[in-house]
């Protein structure tokens, strides 16, 4: 995902598609590298368990309260036919730029070892705050540097068969434009390059003043595509996208 705004836009995005793919049965693991575990947690009740944002903190202090809520989301789960039952999901949280390909791979295996569960996506908020490997040495290169964390990536979603999704910035020229394309990602190419599927989020002051985002499909490897868009609506009480669209296409 890349936004034409600050990056709290990519992490709440980030946090809707983990909440959407938990409801449908996925197991998801966040990777936070910015954003501290507490406030992840908070963010991802919100937006699952449909309370305030406002008042969560009073209200996750009641366990009844809490408890009724869980048990409607399960009731209300979306999964297949024959998996009914919502996916979980699980917070990590490293240092800036003190996490590697490496790291995250040790975190996968050993999540799976121990908790015994298949995982379905894993979503790092962000890509450029990622840590190369050591040795690795890609001074003054930033293409070189999103190449080796894109690929890496990459590999880890082959490995265990699992969605791999992320998000960067693009080129401040075009913050808060009414449209961009894969050209305004210069310092990310690479990682546009790697990626199977690739879409902008937009908003610019009209859209922010009506809580509206766009989002747009910039790359799609395996299909055509015609730069499609979708609107959506954001929910400020529970920082939840709704009511998608189908707005226009090239």
């Amino acid at each position: 995902f890349y936004t034409n705004g600050i990056l709290s836009h990519n992490s709440m995005w980030l946090h809707n598609i983990a909440t959407n793919a938990a409801d449908n049965g996925a197991n998801v693991l966040i990777i936070t590298l910015e954003m501290a575990t507490r406030k992840v947690m908070k963010r991802l009740g919100s937006m699952r368990l449909k309370i305030n944002t406002d008042e969560y903190e009073e209200k996750s202090k009641d366990s009844t309260f809490m408890k009724q809520r869980i048990n409607n989301l399960k009731s209300q789960s979306t999964g297949s036919l024959f998996d009914s039952q919502p996916g979980k999901i699980f917070v990590k949280k490293y240092n800036t730029s003190d996490c590697t390909v490496t790291d995250i791979d040790n975190y996968i295996k050993k999540f799976m070892e121990v908790k015994r569960l298949n995982v379905g996506m894993v979503i790092i908020d962000y890509i450029n705050i990622m840590s190369i490997e050591k040795g690795f040495d890609v001074t003054n290169m930033l293409y070189l540097k999103g190449k080796h964390l894109a690929e890496g990536l990459r590999r880890l979603g082959d490995k265990y068969g699992c969605c791999i999704v992320t998000a960067t910035q693009t080129d401040k020229a075009v913050w808060g434009a009414s449209d961009i394309k894969l050209g305004d990602i210069p310092e990310s190419k690479a990682i546009a390059d790697t990626a199977d599927s690739v879409w902008g989020i937009i908003r610019n002051p009209e859209m922010k003043k009506n809580n509206v985002y766009r989002l747009k499909i910039l790359k799609l490897r395996d299909g055509e595509h015609h730069e499609e868009q979708v609107r959506f609506d954001f929910n400020t009480k529970f920082l939840t996208m709704e009511n998608d669209t189908l707005v226009g296409a090239k």
